[in-house]
């Protein structure tokens, strides 16, 4: 599987500064100085590296570092935190970085910047090309609704910025089932994809979400990248080793899901609350159990 990464970090003085000018909102003094604090202390701790800076799409500055082995990370500004992206890469490939990246972690500390337990998110880009097939791709996707727990407190609890489709209003339950018929008959992914975009994610999870925000980028599930499926709902990774912990279990289910027809939609519909932790558990251990997976893996509520 090949995959990519979102780090972020915070603090008390970004998370005021971004709650004050509003949720979606970015540039805050205090972001902006703690973007080239972070950065600055990245140079001075990794080693030697080539440092650019290109534009992130808004105006403002984002930092591009690439080590001599050619392994590169971005570091920006998002709302509320400071962001590290990376180079999609498969497991092997982050398992041998992994000590070079928990020292990001140690540095950010030193920078007075800290994972949340929400806020900024730990968002997995998944390659299309780790699916062996457009219905791999259409499993997985149903697979994921089939499952709002790791949504709703397994792996996180967003529902500003990633509410599952169990708690989207009926209209888009139906639009789901419908477009998943369509597919099963046409074999059209760009059509799925175009059809949740437009007529399934419609819905916010909060009233918090700006009415300018798209509906569409601010689910749990996000097809709105051309080459990525994006796992919106995971909550900021503490270490590099939880990020490699969470994309081995999606590698995991990729595998198990591969080779199948199409799976059933079970069509659940949950209200937004973290459910009762016995509850949830008994749903995660069921599903790792699919996988011969130990409920210890992960970080469970």
């Amino acid at each position: 599987m090949i995959a990519g990464y979102e780090l972020t970090f915070t603090n008390r003085s970004l998370i005021e500064a971004g709650r004050a000018r509003g949720e979606l909102e970015l540039d805050t003094v205090e972001n902006l100085a703690a973007l080239e604090r972070f950065v600055g202390a990245i140079r001075e701790g990794i080693g030697d590296h080539e440092h650019a800076i290109e534009d992130d799409g808004h105006g403002f500055g984002r930092h591009v570092i690439t080590e001599l082995d050619g392994n590169w990370f971005k570091v920006e500004i998002d709302p509320w935190v400071v962001e590290i992206t990376g180079k999609p890469s498969n497991l092997a490939f982050y398992r041998a970085i992994a000590p070079r990246m928990e020292r990001l972690f140690a540095i950010a500390s030193s920078c007075d910047l800290e994972p949340h337990a929400r806020i900024g998110g730990g968002h997995v880009h998944i390659s299309r090309t780790s699916f062996e097939s457009p219905m791999a791709i259409r499993n997985f996707i149903v697979d994921y609704a089939n499952h709002p727990e790791l949504a709703l407190g397994i792996q996180g609890h967003d529902l500003l910025n990633a509410p599952p489709l169990a708690i989207a209003p009926r209209s888009s339950i139906e639009a789901f089932v419908e477009g998943l018929a369509r597919f099963d008959r046409d074999q059209d992914l760009e059509a799925l994809f175009a059809h949740l975009r437009a007529d399934v994610y419609t819905f916010a999870g909060s009233p918090e979400l700006p009415v300018h925000a798209r509906r569409a980028k601010y689910q749990a599930l996000c097809v709105e990248h051309p080459a990525t499926i994006e796992i919106r709902a995971i909550r900021p990774p503490r270490s590099f080793a939880e990020f490699i912990a969470t994309a081995e279990l999606f590698a995991r289910r990729i595998a198990f899901l591969a080779g199948r027809g199409p799976i059933a939609y079970r069509a659940e519909s949950w209200s937004g609350a973290i459910p009762p932790e016995a509850f949830l558990r008994d749903r995660y251990e069921t599903y790792l159990a699919e996988l011969d997976t130990q409920a210890s893996v992960l970080c469970a509520p």
